[in-house]
């Protein structure tokens, strides 16, 4: 015959309230050696996606989580992920019966980014393509209206510029964009900077010297 037998066992992990669930779960690997695709985290009834952070289901100090640990014979696939903005590829795993918005929110983990931000295409065997999708950030002139721009989290600075120049007929080279009190380097990307969906970005222009002053 077959028994099922609940072990409630309680452990204490030292983490920090901006850590992802992925690192909360590969704590617990470290500790009990239970595999990282074997377990399922809840919170009050939620289930708790590996891209969020602890932090954005309000789990603070001495929170309790429950975990679920999955039977060890339900077959784990390998998939090998390539992405268009970057070289070689990096494996991921899934379970038969998991959908593909389960899929996107491990590599989503991997990469630092956000599912809804790209998709997924099939190539052959257990190869699949990250595609990114557009998203919407501002660029905001002095004291002028925001202008939106569809981009992509891997577009160049470079190129964000290249758009500009299409919008405003602004010269590159006059062109100086500022995120975070930062500026921005042309052959820097904007997932570099943590740029993102409605990000607000600053166009300063580069004074040019009066040709008549100069003489």
């Amino acid at each position: 015959m077959t028994m099922y037998l609940r072990v409630t066992k309680t452990v204490k992990l030292n983490v920090k309230e901006s850590d992802r669930i992925e690192n909360v779960k590969a704590l617990l690997h470290d500790k009990e050696g239970i595999r990282v695709c074997h377990q399922q985290l809840v919170s009050e009834d939620n289930r708790l996606m590996d891209e969020r952070k602890l932090v954005d289901y309000g789990i603070c100090e001495n929170s309790t989580l429950h975990t679920y640990v999955e039977d060890s014979v339900i077959p784990v696939i390998l998939l090998y992920v390539k992405r268009s903005y970057a070289e070689g590829a990096f494996t991921v795993y899934s379970r038969i019966y998991d959908t593909v918005k389960d899929v996107k929110s491990r590599i989503a983990a991997k990469e630092g980014t956000n599912s809804e931000e790209f998709s997924l295409i099939h190539d052959e065997d257990s190869l699949l393509q990250v595609v990114p999708g557009t998203m919407q950030i501002f660029i905001r002139k002095c004291n002028s209206e925001s202008i939106m721009l569809d981009v992509h989290r891997h577009d160049l600075i470079k190129d964000v510029k290249g758009m500009l120049l299409n919008k405003l007929a602004i010269p590159l080279h006059l062109q100086n964009l500022v995120f975070a009190r930062k500026c921005l380097a042309d052959s820097r990307d904007l997932a570099s900077y943590n740029i993102h969906k409605e990000s607000i970005l600053y166009l300063v222009l580069h004074m040019t010297p009066n040709v008549d002053n100069a003489r």
